[in-house]
């Protein structure tokens, strides 16, 4: 019911002193409320279309001044608006900017509107456009704008930024004319055609508003299972920043969405604002300035509602005069109301037989004869009486060329191209070598009651294998089509101009400037390398159909292909990755173990694995001893991945088989039997380090059905370690519900019979019947079984726990024996052993040693003031940091240790290990460097370049040390030890360098006493005595030989002179002194002289 001016007046007024806000009325529609300096607007519009649908729209503006602008002392506070989205924006000189994502398709000629109702909504995907305030520095701009998309995406969490080079464009600044008539300013716009509009994306943007979705019409719009369930959806942000010449800046936030009032089964339209949102009207929010509920009527004004409007009025909506209706949600008397709307007379929506076109619709296609060639074909028609002008834009990826002198524009209905109708084309296409993106631009003229259509001849390169998108083929979505309207008026009311009825056509009446078209899917130009997987996989679900077999030979070979290409995807990333090892140990000979290991032995090498296989022959005493110490040299063998050992053991008992078995470490437990992972795959809460292989592979087995587990009837026949139990574990673990049987469990036949998934492991042939089968059941047979057989030339064939002739014809699944779950369980083995080989891999990069902390001081301490105050860290937590293992580390109290030189042995598989020496001149100068220079060295290494660096120093001259030396050497903040200690425990080492000194010092005293008391015959005897009658060189001798030029090797040829020049070294006391000493120290190796006599260099 329609209300006076003055009624309004006295209502707005006691409102005005409820909340505080100062409001300029300046009429008395609530829309018009003027904004404040800071001031929130919250509005929700619904418009009923003509095909049943409902177009609901969210809009929350928000006015705002900057503190930079109005205040004398910087700051960055804002009131109503968000510093995460306005502060980038301000960072970066924005001035104006608009976000949109768009999911689902827009029906022009449906709903009768040429868009959504908001109009800055996109075409589809994700767009970002705005204007920058620019100095002319073009890689300034660029990388400003780059700065706000990426931060723009991580607020929406969305990928905003571009993906490829040249997708930022530069040349729609006038499809998209600034608000600010500013001059400085350059657009840029960015579209990402591929973007959905999510959850992730409205959480942000709830955050944004200032009633943060708790309260008022945001609450309403934090629903997304209610909003989410809906149609066509658009949600946005349209920012003006402030500026000194425009002091208020504005921000509007969108969310429109599209539902069906129909029911599936037929209806009436009726719906009420709890039928929408599962709830009434809300409060407003506390500080808006404006809380409306809007309703837009259709035509035919059958539209009813159980609540009197607050306001009546008729406006121009997209070229259309409308009657629209507004409830005040300020109005405290609304809250939690319910809102009825419903159709006179419409028991039953019969969907109109024609429903009037908008003014401006526009479609586009694509034709193609071949797979390089194509065509766009856009068909625009103007349903009003006036011609219209506009511009038609597209954008395509570079390898997307278009036929400018081939485009055609035709009107539907008449012969012949009509190029005066096409007054120009703006061409920006991309410039090789750098990919960059194309853009067209045609200005066209639409003639009135008409149908234009632009045909653009267009040609695709062929792409390389490396620009080739990594997944299956389907296209690529190219942007929106856009025509941009040059004369539109706007919906402003004309004071002077005549009031126009409702339903009258004015398309220039409209603040519409662009309408989209969908997206379009565009083939590649590259062949379908996903072809050979999808082959694979149809001939397997066909015989799957056919058939009704789990062939485990095929799903084997899927899985050993992709791991044999996973082993080689890593290497190439990381060159250092060895391939995986697989040890085999066999006790015996058995027929059986034989013929497994063969095929493994077969799988490790086509998945790209090395394998070994060492077979002990069995006996009585020795055959488990030398496969425990197999297993124990393989444990700490780090080239060794994973160790299987093949049961059963030949001649051994169960405990010793067990002994065994649990000697293996876990993570080299490529089997999956050792207690910890039996142990983690019992319990709910952990997991395995690996999975036993072929209970694994039953569950591959099964899941390649498409079978649901969660909540199925599943029977397990069997309780053995390797197959039963694990078995079981595994399918709790996916929510079945598992009855474990064995052979002796009562009424068998009867628990077989209800269960939907049987998986047979109890060890007897033939033993499940089908007969006991529920119709359509799956079935596992895991047995291996043989039985007499003289048709075959073994004299036996192999056969399963299950009857397979009568249980296939009942099962809808079903493995047969051989090849179902044997080839499954090699499979899952060398998938084991990959993990087993990357685990290690990745263990021994990521340890990382963990320096002390560092307290630097302003005057350097002494050496031994450092000694004393630094705490070492535990030698043991050294050794875990560096990958040493307990087992090879001898402690000497707390902070030094010996490692056993075993460690060698394990380690010598590694590859990226660098060995350097600082080594000095001799004899040796005090001071000369060789600490500081290794200790600087490691610390360059570990602390610059992050590698693992362990310096060792021998017997260093001075200072603190431990491993490496303090004082002068890394500034004296090293990790220290005080001498005393060090050299206290190098004693030992000492007497044995010193009692090798002193007998070498005999031995030159020796033979320089000999020399002077002997003949040249006499010596030459003594150092080649006879032998039955015959003299003969050693090794060493023939080495010094020919170190003197005499290339003989029968001491019986010599001459006397070559006899005598062998046999005396002319050692001259002048040039080689050799002390004794009580102790070998610094000091006394000092003195020696070694090496300087001109026929003993290298000495």
């Amino acid at each position: 019911m329609p209300i006076s001016t003055a009624q309004m007046a006295v209502v707005r007024l006691g409102k005005l002193l409820q909340s505080t806000l100062v409001l300029i009325l300046s009429s008395y529609h609530f829309t018009s409320a003027s904004s404040g300096i800071n001031s929130f607007h919250e509005s929700l519009t619904l418009h009923p279309t003509p095909d049943g649908k409902l177009s609901v729209l969210f809009e929350f503006t928000t006015y705002f001044t900057s503190p930079r602008l109005t205040s004398r002392i910087p700051q960055s506070h804002f009131s109503l608006t968000p510093p995460s989205l306005l502060l980038p924006l301000e960072r970066n000189n924005v001035s104006e900017l608009t976000i949109s994502f768009v999911a689902g398709q827009w029906d022009q000629l449906r709903s009768g509107e040429s868009g959504p109702l908001h109009y800055e909504a996109g075409g589809g995907g994700g767009e970002v456009r705005g204007w920058l305030r620019s100095d002319g520095d073009e890689q300034r701009s660029a990388e400003a704008w780059a700065a706000v998309t990426h931060a723009l995406g991580g607020l929406f969490c969305a990928g905003l930024g571009p993906t490829e080079y040249g997708e930022n464009l530069m040349s729609f600044g006038e499809i998209y004319p600034s608000h600010r008539n500013a001059s400085g300013l350059t657009h840029y716009l960015l579209s990402h055609p591929s973007l959905h509009l999510c959850t992730e994306n409205l959480t942000p943007f709830l955050a944004l508003l200032p009633s943060k979705g708790l309260s008022g019409l945001s609450s309403l719009l934090a629903q997304p299972g209610v909003i989410f369930s809906w149609g066509f959806k658009s949600e946005g942000i349209d920012v003006s920043m402030p500026a000194v010449s425009s002091p208020q800046g504005r921000w509007r936030g969108w969310w429109e969405g599209v539902v069906d009032l129909v029911p599936e089964r037929g209806g009436s339209r009726e719906f009420s604002i709890r039928t929408l949102f599962r709830r009434g009207l809300p409060r407003a929010f506390s500080e808006a300035g404006s809380s409306v509920l809007r309703v837009i009527i259709p035509e035919g004004r059958s539209l009813r509602m159980d609540l009197d409007p607050d306001n009546s009025e008729t406006r121009w909506v997209d070229g259309k005069r409308r009657e629209m209706l507004e409830w005040d949600l300020l109005d405290e008397s609304k809250v939690m109301q319910d809102v009825r709307f419903w159709w006179d007379n419409e028991s039953h929506f019969i969907y109109p037989p024609t429903i009037s076109p908008p003014p401006i619709s526009i479609s586009r296609t694509v034709t193609s004869r071949h797979a390089s060639d194509g065509a766009l074909t856009i068909r625009i028609e103007n349903a009003s009486d006036d011609s219209r002008r506009s511009i038609y834009s597209e954008i395509w990826p570079w390898w997307v060329k278009g036929w400018m002198s081939e485009i055609e524009v035709r009107l539907v209905g008449e012969n012949g191209t009509k190029r005066n109708l096409l007054e120009s084309i703006g061409y920006n296409p991309s410039s090789p070598p750098k990919i960059s993106t194309t853009t067209v631009h045609f200005t066209l003229t639409l003639p009135p009651k008409s149908i234009l259509l632009l045909v653009i001849p267009f040609s695709k390169l062929t792409l390389k294998y490396t620009e080739h998108r990594p997944d299956a083929e389907r296209g690529v979505e190219i942007p929106s089509g856009l025509l941009t309207l040059l004369d539109v008026e706007g919906e402003k009311k004309d004071p002077t101009a005549v009031e126009p009825r409702v339903g009258e056509m004015d398309p220039r009446k409209s603040d519409r400037n662009h309408i989209y078209t969908p997206r379009i899917l565009l083939d590649v130009p590259t062949p379908d390398f996903s072809m050979p997987y999808n082959v694979i996989i149809m001939s397997s679900t066909v015989m799957a159909v056919f058939f009704g077999l789990m062939q485990g030979g095929i799903t084997r070979r899927g899985i050993r292909n992709d791991i044999s290409q996973s082993i080689s995807d890593f290497r190439k990333s990381n060159p250092t990755f060895k391939p995986p090892h697989l040890l085999i140990l066999q006790l015996g000979s058995n027929t059986a173990s034989t013929t497994y290991i063969r095929m493994k032995l077969k799988a490790a090498q086509e998945s790209g694995m090395t394998v070994e296989h060492v077979q002990v022959p069995s006996d009585n005493t020795g055959g488990v001893k030398k496969v425990l110490e197999l297993v124990r040299s393989a444990n700490d063998n780090e080239a060794v991945s994973g160790i299987l050992v093949q049961l059963p053991l030949d001649g051994a008992q169960k405990d010793e088989e067990k002994m065994v078995v649990d000697s293996v470490r876990v993570e080299k437990d490529v089997d999956g039997f050792h207690p910890e992972n039996i142990g983690f795959l019992s319990s709910r809460t952990s997991e395995p380090l690996f999975t036993p292989c072929t209970p694994a592979g039953v569950i591959k087995l099964i899941e390649s059905t498409g079978f649901k587990l969660s909540g199925a009837n599943v029977v397990v026949l069997g309780r053995s370690d390797i197959v039963g139990t694990p078995v079981c574990a595994l399918l709790r673990r996916r929510d079945a519900t598992v009855t474990q049987c064995h052979s002796r469990t009562k009424d068998l036949e009867e628990i077989v019979g209800r269960a939907d998934l049987v998986v047979a492991a109890i060890g007897r042939p033939e033993f499940v019947r089908g007969e006991w089968l529920k119709k359509g059941s799956i079935v596992i047979d895991v047995g291996t079984n043989y039985l007499p057989d003289s048709s075959k030339k073994s004299g036996q064939r192999l056969v399963g726990d299950v009857h397979f002739e009568s249980a296939a014809a009942v099962a809808s699944y079903i493995t047969p024996v051989p090849g179902g779950v044997g080839p499954m369980t090699v499979a899952m083995l060398m998938s084991n052993t990959f993990d087993a080989a990357k685990r290690t891999w990745q263990a021994a990069r990521e340890r990382k040693v963990v320096p002390l902390p560092l307290e630097l001081s302003d005057k350097v301490p002494s050496d031994i003031e450092i000694a004393l105050a630094q705490t070492p860290k535990p030698v043991a937590v050294i050794a875990a940091e560096l990958g040493v293992r307990p087992d090879e580390v001898e402690n000497y109290g707390k902070y030094k240790a010996k490692i056993e030189l075993s460690i060698l042995q394990r380690l010598s598989s590694r590859q990226d290990g660098k060995y350097i020496v600082v080594a000095g001149i001799t004899p040796t100068p005090l001071g000369e460097g060789k600490s500081t220079t290794t200790v600087g060295l490691a610390q360059a290494l570990g602390a610059h370049l992050n590698k693992v660096a362990i310096a060792c120093v021998r017997q260093p001259s001075q200072g603190p040390t431990f491993g490496v030396k303090g004082g002068a050497a890394g500034g004296g903040y090293s990790q220290v030890i005080p001498m005393t200690e060090f050299n206290l425990h190098l004693t030992g080492d000492i007497h044995a360098v010193t009692a090798a000194n002193n007998l070498l010092a005999a031995a030159i005293d020796a033979r320089m006493f000999h020399e002077a008391t002997q003949t040249d015959k006499a010596l030459f005897s003594r150092l080649c005595p006879p032998k039955k009658g015959s003299r003969t060189f050693a090794k060493p001798m023939l080495a010094r030989l020919k170190k003197l030029g005499i290339d003989k090797t029968d001491p019986g040829e010599l001459t006397d002179e070559e006899a005598a020049k062998f046999a005396r070294l002319d050692i001259d006391p002048a040039t080689l002194t050799w002390n004794r000493v009580l102790d070998v120290n610094d000091r006394y190796l000092r003195s020696i002289t070694v090496g300087q006599a001109p026929t003993e260099k290298g000495l």
